[in-house]
């Protein structure tokens, strides 16, 4: 048994989320997980011009989350068809010959399976050179 920090009230240990293996937090679950709602409403809602808040307001203009939701159907097809083996990923970036993981870099959102496998820095030098997001949203989805 322990007891709760907060609450002042006996509980099982199992009742606790733990700081490492070794260790239980003061406070019991139910009133952990009420200080961290206190504190993210406190931290996130309380001020608009929070990171999340920036974020949200830049989605929820039509053509930004148009365009988004292009690139992670795209994005999202692409890892289904290498999930259920349609499509093998290569162990080499096809620019500088890196052995990696690479990313599959869509050339166009609206074929997602015609991609090139880049490592990460290719990628993202490629999408720098050739930024499909700032085409015009007809072109992509057309």
């Amino acid at each position: 048994m322990k007891v709760c920090a907060v609450c002042l009230q006996p509980k099982a240990r199992s009742e606790f989320l733990h700081v490492n293996p070794r260790n239980l937090r003061r406070q019991c679950k139910p009133c952990w997980r009420a200080i961290e709602r206190e504190r993210f409403q406190r931290a996130h809602l309380a001020n608009p011009t929070a990171a999340g808040v920036r974020v949200k307001k830049w989605l929820d203009t039509g053509d930004n989350r148009a365009r988004i939701q292009v690139a992670w159907r795209a994005s999202a097809k692409l890892n289904w068809a290498i999930k259920n083996g349609r499509i093998v990923r290569p162990d080499r970036c096809e620019q500088c010959g890196k052995v990696c993981n690479p990313d599959g870099a869509h050339y166009d959102y609206s074929r997602p399976f015609e991609v090139r496998w880049l490592c990460r820095s290719c990628h993202v030098l490629w999408d720098i050179s050739d930024p499909k997001t700032r085409k015009p949203l007809v072109e992509l989805v057309a």
